[in-house]
Formats: C-alpha cells, structure tokens, sequence
C-alpha cells in the first residue's frame, strides 16, 4: 500500500561493522557436540617447516615455527603474542594487543586497534603496518624494507636500517725484517710475512777452487770469486698467495780447480715454484802463473740494492764468496803445493710492507 502515514513504524537498530569501544555481552550459546576454545589457556606451536598455529581467546601464544607458518590471535583483549618464525611467516594480531615481531626473512606484521608500541625488527624484506592514531613505531629492519604509519598525530619515528657500507683495512706498520743465510749446500725456508709487499733478495756465488803448482816451479792461479744476483718482488697491494722463500747457498769449489757453486734463491706459491734467481759462483782454476801476485784468490767486493749493503770476502777463501789461493810451485823432486778451496757463497733476504 502506498501513501502518507501519520504514524512512523519503528524500525530496528542494526549494528554497523566495525571497531567499537566497548563490546556487548554475547549471548551465552547453547552447549552443542563439537570441538570448541577453552579460555586462558596457554599453546605453544614450535613445529619445523609449514605449519598454522591457531590460539583463541585469552591465551598466550608462541609460535617459533621455522619454514612458512602462520600465527593467529583471534578473540578479545589482553593478549600477549611473540612470532618468532624464521622464512615467510605472517603475524595477525587483533585488538588490545602488546605486539612483538622478530620473523627472520619476509614478513608482514599487523597492529590493527589499540595497540601501544609495535618494534618490527625483521631482517630481510618486511612491512610494518600502524594503523590507529598516537602509536609508537620503530622499524629496524635489514634488506628490502617499508614502515608504514597511517592517521594523524604520530610521533617521531626512528629507520635504522643497515645497507651498503664501505670500508679500508690495512696492516699494522711493520718494520723491515732482514735474513742472512749462511748455511750452504742445504735448501733454507723463509716463510713470507702476512704484511709482507715487498721481497728484497741477494745472492752471492760460492768461489771457486785455486790451481796446484807444479815441480818445473811454476804456482797455482788463484781461482774467481763468487758473482752477485740481485731482485726486488712485489706481491702487491692485495698481498699474493706467495707463502715462503727458498734459498740454497752455495759451497766453494773444491781445491785443484773446482768451481763454486751458485747461490738460489726461490719464491713460491702453495702450487710450486713462483721465481728463481741465480748468483753463478766463481770459476776454479788448473794452470800456473808466471806473476806471484796472480796466485791470490779473488775477492767478490760488495753490493747494494734498495738499501740493504752485501758485503763480501776479502779474497783468499774468506767467506763468503772468495776464490781459492793458488798452490806454490816446486823442484823436482819435492812435492808442489796444492790450490786453495773456495769460499762458500750467502744470502741476504728482506721483507718489508
């Protein structure tokens, strides 16, 4: 029927969704078979890969699953709920809620109503979300990051996300480190400093052995000194995977002519050999001199390369490095005399930065 009434009829109150104050007393309902929530009660879900942990109504809940898992806190106020998940894991939170979200890996944290400070300290991609007025927000998040506020009159919020981050290290100054090998005829290992940039090495050859005389009165000739090698090797600023440093010193050349043997120094790598140097040693001797000054075994002299000073021996078979002296001559039928052995030869390494 259509038409003006005098008379309004009443109509109904309906309820509009939403979030409200104060809630009404629900009608108690009526028992019925079937699995329902039991009130203050405490779960506790700590299972290893998916999993879904579902606490109703005034419980405390704690869910550490690890993998893909999701927390539920559905019904009324009071709650207090922890998410500690590890990998993609979401945490619904309703109203009342005191709210703590330390998910490992993407999550998605949710403080919808009446919540009083929500920390978010996700590490990888997350989002933060707070939806009411004059709430408290931290996001310290690591990675792919959003922090999300929304009404009015939020106080000041701190970011205190980690991202790229540049730096310079280097090595504690070290002073130069100088070796002198004298040991000969045997393989000597150095192994190389850390810190160590600069290899600095020196060799010198053993000297060889002097001439015998003979018994028409003619004297031996003195034999030749040792010769020098010399070389710098720069690992770089990096520091290559060189790791020691080999060095063989030669032995002095036996008497009646025999040579000296070289000095070796080695750089190696855990691989095998990087670099060899050779000091030759000196020649030996085998005829005789008409000069008297001529039976002297020589004398290497000295050398210097990047500071450090090689000082040799003063001939005669002194070390390191001298030739033998010549054996003098003689009348049949006395015996002449025999040359000198050389001197053994050295080395001299330094590692400095």
């Amino acid at each position: 029927m259509t038409g003006w009434w005098p008379d309004v009829p009443t109509l109904s109150a309906v309820r509009p969704r939403g979030w409200f104050t104060e809630l009404e007393t629900p009608t108690e309902p009526t028992p019925d078979i079937g699995w329902w929530a039991i009130h203050s009660t405490t779960a506790t879900d700590t299972g290893v890969g998916e999993d879904l942990a579902a606490l109703l109504a005034r419980a405390a809940g704690i869910d550490s699953g690890v993998g893909e898992d999701q927390a539920a806190l559905q019904l009324l106020t009071e709650q207090l709920a922890a998410d500690i998940g590890i990998g993609m894991d979401t945490g619904l939170l309703l109203p009342y809620l005191t709210t703590t979200d330390t998910g490992v890996g993407q999550d998605l944290l949710a403080g919808p109503v009446g919540i009083g400070r929500l920390p978010d300290l996700g590490i990888g991609q997350d989002l933060a979300a707070l939806q009411l007025r004059a709430q408290v927000g931290t996001d310290l998040g690591i990675g792919q990051d959003l922090e999300q506020q929304l009404r009015a009159r939020l106080p000041s919020r701190p970011t205190a996300g980690v991202g790229a981050d540049t730096g310079t290290i280097g090595f504690t100054p070290q002073a130069a480190v100088l070796h002198t090998i004298t040991t000969s005829g045997t393989i000597i290992h150095l192994q190389i400093p850390a810190w160590c940039r600069w290899i600095d090495g020196i060799g010198l050859g053993a000297g060889g052995g002097g001439a015998p005389g003979n018994q028409l009165g003619g004297s031996g000739a003195g034999a030749d000194a040792g010769q020098y090698a010399s070389r710098r090797w720069d690992r770089g600023v990096n520091r290559n995977n060189w790791r020691r440093v080999a060095i063989r010193a030669g032995n002095g050349g036996a008497q009646n002519g025999g040579n000296g043997q070289p000095t070796e120094i080695w750089i190696e790598d855990w691989n095998g050999q990087v670099d060899h140097l050779v000091a030759p040693g000196g020649a030996g001797k085998t005829h005789q001199v008409a000069l008297p000054s001529d039976r002297e075994g020589k004398a290497p002299g000295n050398h210097s390369f990047q500071g450090i000073t090689a000082t040799g021996g003063t001939g005669n078979s002194t070390p390191p490095g001298s030739g033998g002296r010549g054996g003098g001559g003689t009348f049949w039928p006395l015996n002449p005399g025999s040359g000198d052995a050389g001197a053994r030869g050295q080395a001299w390494i330094r590692f400095s930065m």
